[in-house]
């Protein structure tokens, strides 16, 4: 029995013929057909298992680049929850800040408030101090008034006394000249020869010295020819510098003659 069978068995795989009769006989028709169809829906199959394994491939490149992107992701994530806790703590900072610079603002409005009444105080004592000066301007420009009419006529009281001894002219005073409204001498002295005339100041300044030069221009246009006009300023004190007032009085042709106290004055020279 086992020869036989291990014959048939031989036969199957080394007769073709037999084999194909035996798969008649058992009702198998087209097997090669049957084959072919089987290989290319393995093949078929083969392809969809290579393409979906592909796939799956494909697939998990993608999932670790999603994952790589998450934790990209994430890595953002934490950074931007610290940037968010730096700027809490910063921002804690800032009202902590505007919470000190309002209490400094209030501070400083009671600071302020405290000095508006400090000026306010201090206006009324400027108001109070400004009427006083005033008072005591006006008492002094009074008083600087009397004494520069004091100092005046004293000048005038002793003049006569020099013009004697510098001009040989016999005078007990000097009297007033008046041409016209604008024109007005303190003192005027007349000689066969000569016509003194001459202003009083307290304290000489290049003004007066140009004034008396016009009234002196005013006086030649009304005054006969023939006498020798000379003009004079007699005075106490220099209100500007000795060589100002020198170079005026030279420029104008006048004399500057200064009162020392009583008899004495002094013609001023370079």
């Amino acid at each position: 029995m086992s020869s036989f069978k291990e014959e048939v068995l031989k036969l199957l795989r080394e007769d073709e013929n037999f084999r194909l009769e035996v798969m008649r006989l058992l009702g198998i028709v087209n097997t090669n057909a049957s084959l072919n169809q089987l290989t290319d829906s393995v093949n078929r199959l083969t392809k969809a298992v290579e393409e979906l394994k592909e796939e799956v491939r494909k697939l998990w490149e993608e999932n670790h680049r999603i994952w790589e992107e998450i934790s990209k992701l994430r890595e953002e994530t934490r950074k931007i929850w610290e940037e968010i806790s730096k700027l809490r703590e910063e921002n804690q900072k800032i009202w902590e800040n505007i919470q000190k610079m309002w209490e400094e603002i209030h501070k400083l409005q009671e600071e302020n408030h405290r000095i508006w009444e400090e000026i306010r105080e201090l206006r009324k004592n400027h108001e109070n101090l400004t009427r006083i000066v005033r008072g005591v301007s006006r008492d002094l420009g009074g008083l600087s008034r009397t004494v520069g009419k004091l100092v005046e006529q004293d000048i005038r009281h002793y003049l006569p006394g020099w013009v004697r001894e510098r001009y040989g002219i016999a005078v007990d005073r000097v009297r007033r000249l008046r041409l016209d409204s604008e024109a007005e001498f303190d003192g005027f002295v007349e000689a066969e020869d000569k016509v003194l005339l001459i202003e009083i100041k307290t304290t000489l300044r290049s003004r007066d010295i140009r004034d008396l030069a016009r009234k002196v221009d005013r006086y030649r246009e009304r005054a006969p020819g023939g006498k020798l006009i000379i003009p004079i300023v007699a005075y106490s004190m220099e209100g500007e510098s000795l060589g100002r007032l020198l170079n005026a009085a030279k420029a104008y042709g006048i004399t500057l003659v200064k009162h020392h106290g009583e008899y004495e004055f002094e013609e001023v020279s370079q």
